[in-house]
């Protein structure tokens, strides 16, 4: 998975538009793929069954749902603004932060299909995937050797690394704390990855309409009294 992220990012340094599809792709299939296909052999090896796995039955949705939805209300602005300040300090360290390459071409408008694809990887498939491995396997399997303290740490702190981005480490790292403790007590995979889908959701409008949202929070503020 590193290997496939590492790539792209190198490819990104040199490509132009017509090969951003390219790149996107090519790490979509390094990691979503694979990791997909490694799921089904850890489950078929362990001869278990996805309900089972991950809990899908677990619970009543009426009320991990909202739950899930709350928990995404109170995480989003905290990491946003986790965000921001991991790029301040990287801007005081004397480095330029560097933005995931997905959201880099988000920002462009790209084409109507393109931004299609992207925003379905990013809004359907990736939370999907990243929760079944890194909440549903390598989480519980580190828990059961006899580490609960290393799996809750270990498992966010490989999750947000996977990124292989530096201004969203430290978010994605506290992101990925609440969606395990989400987990751990709904005991159902799907709470997490509604957060999870909802939260790259949340970040994909933005990112398309971020001009717009702009120009509306100018207009709402010379409305307000001086």
């Amino acid at each position: 998975m590193l290997v496939g992220g590492s790539l792209a990012q190198a490819l990104e340094m040199n490509s132009n538009p017509q090969g951003r599809l390219f790149i996107f792709l090519l790490n979509t299939i390094f990691f979503q793929a694979m990791a997909l296909v490694f799921i089904v052999v850890f489950l078929h090896y362990n001869k278990l069954r996805w309900k089972d796995a991950f809990g899908f039955e677990n619970g009543d949705a009426r009320k991990w749902l909202p739950l899930s939805a709350g928990t995404f209300l109170l995480v989003l602005p905290a990491v946003w603004v986790l965000g921001w300040l991991s790029a301040r300090l990287i801007e005081m360290a004397g480095d330029k932060p560097q933005l995931q390459f997905t959201v880099q071409v988000l920002q462009t408008r790209p084409p109507l299909g393109e931004t299609l694809l992207m925003a379905g990887v990013t809004i359907f498939l990736a939370p999907v995937v990243e929760e079944l491995l890194f909440r549903g396997i390598i989480y519980p399997t580190v828990k059961q050797l006899g580490y609960p303290k290393t799996a809750f740490f270990g498992t966010a702190f490989l999750f947000a690394i996977f990124h292989l981005n530096l201004m969203t480490l430290f978010p994605l790292f506290v992101l990925a704390l609440v969606l395990t403790w989400l987990y751990e007590i709904t005991d159902n995979l799907l709470a997490p990855i509604v957060v999870h889908a909802l939260f790259n959701a949340a970040n994909c409008i933005t990112l398309l309409w971020q001009t717009e949202f702009g120009e509306f929070f100018n207009k709402l503020l010379k409305l307000l009294p001086v």
